[in-house]
């Protein structure tokens, strides 16, 4: 796993289907920023962490336990991406939900 930056997570979006632009702020990936209002800065890849958006377990922690926000920018059964507005909470995001 590699710590993001907004413009990789861009170009990684972008590397996946070229003519789809996925990466581009138009895309349906930028989404949960729209949604929630924060633009977060760094991007992580992980495996077994499962986006539990609808139980409010992710986010209720996170809420009480991160200094920024952290929003879960896609989901599958096999990896997932989040993306953070503080790069000091990734790794406590890590301990507690990998």
């Amino acid at each position: 796993m590699s710590v993001l930056s907004r413009i990789e997570f861009s170009q990684f979006w972008n590397s996946l289907l070229p003519r789809k632009n996925l990466g581009e702020i138009e895309s349906p990936i930028w989404d949960p920023e729209r949604y929630n209002g924060v633009e977060c800065q760094y991007f992580i890849d992980t495996e077994n962490i499962t986006c539990r958006v609808e139980s409010g377990c992710i986010p209720v922690w996170n809420e009480k336990n991160l200094r920024g926000k952290v929003l879960c920018f896609s989901s599958s059964e096999t990896e997932e991406w989040w993306g953070f507005t503080d790069k000091k909470d990734i790794p406590l995001f890590l301990l507690r939900w990998q």
